[in-house]
């Protein structure tokens, strides 16, 4: 009986937080220890105008601020890296 190849990488999957602004042309990408959380927590900052929201982060970007007013949109991504 045959046996799969082995010597592939395993690939592993982190969410990102996609964040869009109105003064951005490109989206801002956040890695954080508990995205699920922190989406929440922007998506419910979004509903409210003037609110400063600032977090850190553990990707490449370490912390970041930012008014409810000037955010566009969230997402969550699922990213595969190996």
């Amino acid at each position: 009986m045959a046996q799969p190849f082995s010597n592939q990488p395993q690939v592993k999957v982190r969410k990102a937080i996609i964040i869009f602004l109105k003064s951005a042309s490109q989206p801002i990408v956040i890695y954080s220890s508990n995205p699920q959380k922190d989406y929440e927590e922007l998506k419910n900052a979004m509903k409210t105008p003037n609110v400063v929201v600032e977090k850190e982060a553990s990707g490449p970007i370490k912390n970041y601020c930012m008014v409810s007013n000037n955010i566009l949109g969230v997402i969550l991504q699922d990213e595969q890296y190996t």
